[in-house]
């Protein structure tokens, strides 16, 4: 454990990297995909970009027993206190603006950066058939991305 390492409300999070490597075991994070459940580029980037978009409410598809956890601690259901709004992100300014959005079609992988609550907010998913598995969220403490 590494104290710390991230705030959310003025609470200090600690991380659990051996947990981290730990969800490979259920969510098999570098198994590829059989070809017939594989998700295109652009429905993994999609799922990403929804989520960030409209979150809480854009939380979607994800199965019933799809974990989340955030720098390895916690093991919440993927969507805990947040909803699937129907359609996609219109104009205006989005929730959790993505700066980066990418994907491992192979695997089934997306990833997606932006800023959270004073923090460095990195989210990978886990997705096939059209369905998420499991959610990794790393967070980091910092004034700015480093981006703009």
């Amino acid at each position: 454990m590494r104290p710390g390492d991230y705030k959310v409300s003025g609470q200090n999070f600690a991380s659990n990297t051996g947990a981290i490597i730990a969800s490979g075991d259920t969510v098999k994070w570098e198994e590829p995909v059989p070809e017939n459940e594989r998700n295109s580029r652009d429905e993994l980037e999609g799922w990403m970009e929804k989520y960030f978009w409209m979150f809480p409410g854009g939380v979607c598809n994800t199965v019933s027993n799809c974990k989340r956890i955030e720098n390895g601690g916690g093991s919440f259901t993927c969507s805990a206190g947040a909803s699937c709004n129907p359609g996609q992100p219109g104009s205006g300014s989005p929730a959790l603006p993505p700066r980066l959005i990418f994907a491992d079609v192979e695997r089934g992988i997306g990833v997606g950066f932006t800023m959270f609550m004073g923090n460095t907010d990195m989210h990978m998913f886990k997705m096939r058939g059209g369905q998420v598995y499991g959610v990794s969220a790393i967070l980091g403490a910092a004034s700015s991305s480093g981006w703009e």
